[in-house]
């Protein structure tokens, strides 16, 4: 897998602050990586896993 820092640390930098946060990006670019990555840093900083919500719909087809 490839470390997005740049993108997780910008995405680190909003953490507190109280607004949505959207990732876009077209198929397979990584943005579910990306999130896995920042629910780690999530889970480092303390935060307890019952206090992340995660939805996967990877491999879903419409």
């Amino acid at each position: 897998m490839i470390k997005r820092t740049e993108y997780l640390d910008q995405l680190l930098s909003f953490r507190e602050k109280r607004l949505i946060k959207v990732v876009t990006g077209i198929r397979h670019c990584g943005k579910s990586a990306l999130l896995d990555s920042y629910r780690e840093e999530l889970l480092k900083s303390g935060v307890e896993e019952s206090q992340i919500i995660s939805v996967n719909f990877r491999g879903r087809r419409i």
